[in-house]
């Protein structure tokens, strides 16, 4: 049984070099993998019981995280952070979020950052001000941010600035100010814990293929 998956392996190794495809290749995880879906989802002023924190990570674009508090006026915002924790570590480089599709920039951020815990201290990897939202009518398409790999186990979106959502009242519109996203998205790879460690061969060391080519990085 042994013997028979060992030469499993050997050929499909042997057919993925032939087709001219990196040995990793086979392993690899696909690129398009959501890394916050499902994660635990903070928010620094509390949790608003119509649009749960956890809205923020479940997958669906139709369901709302917000804020728990509201301002009355733009002068009166207060930061308000949403935080994802992804439970370990992970090489981010790229965070992307839905805003609301029923109006005209309602909860959208237009100044905030965004940050990543890197087990010591928030490194902050995009600052917008004024930011325009790319889902300005409800047309679903995803804000999205890219940057240089950073190797962190949370994400946080601060927000200092947020559109209002209008109602009517005695025949006026009242503003109020909410931080509000639909759905948040990241991707990265998670770190090869492997590479660069020693490796050793049970039958001794082939001179033309060495052990320690089994974790130097080089496909």
């Amino acid at each position: 049984m042994k013997r028979a998956l060992s030469l499993f392996l050997s050929a499909v190794i042997c057919l993925a070099l032939f087709a001219g495809a990196p040995f990793s290749a086979l392993f690899a995880r696909a690129d398009d993998e959501n890394i916050a879906l499902g994660k635990t989802v903070t928010v620094s002023d509390g949790s608003n019981p119509y649009a749960v924190p956890q809205n923020l990570t479940d997958g669906n674009d139709a369901t709302l995280c917000s804020s728990a508090n509201f301002f009355a006026t733009e002068e009166e915002c207060q930061p308000i952070s949403f935080t994802v924790d992804l439970e370990t570590m992970y090489d981010i480089s790229e965070v992307s979020f839905l805003t609301r599709f029923d109006g005209y920039n309602k909860g959208c951020p237009y100044d905030f950052t965004i940050d990543i815990w890197d087990g010591a201290d928030w490194v902050t990897v995009v600052t917008k001000t004024g930011y325009q939202t790319a889902n300005p009518s409800g047309s679903g398409t995803y804000d999205v941010f890219t940057f240089e790999a950073v190797r962190g186990s949370q994400i946080r979106i601060t927000a200092t600035k947020y559109g209002p959502e209008f109602t009517k009242v005695d025949g006026v519109d009242v503003p109020s100010y909410y931080f509000q996203l639909m759905e948040l998205k990241a991707r990265g790879e998670r770190p090869n814990i492997a590479l660069g460690k020693t490796v050793t061969v049970s039958d001794g060391s082939n001179p033309y293929a060495v052990p320690q080519n089994l974790t130097d990085g080089n496909d």
